[in-house]
């Protein structure tokens, strides 16, 4: 098959009934592997592509969208669970954009501090520092109770145990509730899964070692 169209003959050809619904056209059309508008390579979305969504104009709606977040958290107690689940994240502005209206982003691991940082630069330049007992440099550049009070997100990947770390680091922080699994794949296989937590506050210092 060399196009959209021929894969969609096919599967009319292999269907039982010699037809397809509308719904398994607009499947194919979309989300088909190879020919699928969303899986078609260059930018399709933005002032380049087909569309523009309020996102892309700026970020400002991304960042008002995170103070909406904290305000419904507020309204409903302040749960030790609140999950912010986004569908449909197209290229993930609006994730980026609310994790740019953060003070700071945090690991656990000095050296994936390095990776996020690198992932995270076109998108906001908060801080990134480690809490972990083996902080490197980040024991020199970061003081932590300069940080008490303000807002974070919390950045791990899944060779980690995630209650753990929810047992480990959550008595630092306002609360940890998981904003958001990424997954980065290469050739079609997921390499890595990254967890992203909600943490709010700093409201204790993590002791570094050092």
């Amino acid at each position: 098959m060399e196009n959209l169209e021929q894969a969609i003959a096919q599967r009319i050809r292999q269907s039982e009934q010699q037809r397809i619904t509308f719904a398994e056209f607009m499947e194919m059309a979309l989300y088909h592997p190879q020919f699928g508008y969303y899986a078609t390579p260059g930018s399709i979305i933005g002032a380049q592509g087909d569309f523009v969504t309020s996102p892309h104009m700026g970020s400002d709606f991304g960042e008002l969208i995170a103070e909406q977040f904290a305000d419904m958290w507020e309204a409903l107690g302040q749960p030790k669970t609140f999950t912010v689940k986004e569908m449909g994240a197209g290229q993930g502005l609006v994730a980026g954009d609310a994790i740019a209206a953060t003070d700071f982003l945090i690991t656990n691991e000095f050296w994936l501090s390095g990776y996020v940082d690198m992932a995270v630069s076109p998108l906001t330049s908060v801080p990134v520092m480690a809490f972990t007992q083996d902080p490197r440099g980040h024991a020199v550049w970061f003081t932590p109770t300069d940080w008490l009070g303000y807002s974070g997100v919390f950045i791990t990947i899944a060779d980690y145990e995630q209650p753990q770390i929810r047992a480990t680091y959550a008595p630092y922080f306002e609360r940890f509730d998981l904003l958001d699994t990424l997954e980065t794949q290469r050739a079609g296989v997921t390499t890595e899964t990254f967890y992203l937590y909600d943490v709010g506050k700093l409201v204790l210092p993590y002791p570094y070692p050092y």
